[in-house]
């Protein structure tokens, strides 16, 4: 079995963690979970909700 080595290259991680930022940044500010569903791209907000939920509170409901 051949495992398959992938490569991140430093620009790709800080784009993630601006992004990362933003969006939890905008949920502490209250801004609604459909806007950031939009600016991250994901299909639905559950998405949204489940990969950002453990960051901050905001995103619980």
């Amino acid at each position: 079995m051949v495992k398959e080595t992938v490569y991140i290259n430093s620009f790709q991680v800080i784009v993630f963690v601006i992004l990362m930022y933003d969006v939890c940044l905008l949920a502490e500010m209250n801004v609604q979970v459909k806007s950031n569903v939009t600016r991250v791209g994901h299909s639905s907000s559950k998405t949204t909700t489940e990969i950002y939920s453990y960051v901050t509170p905001r995103f619980g409901g």
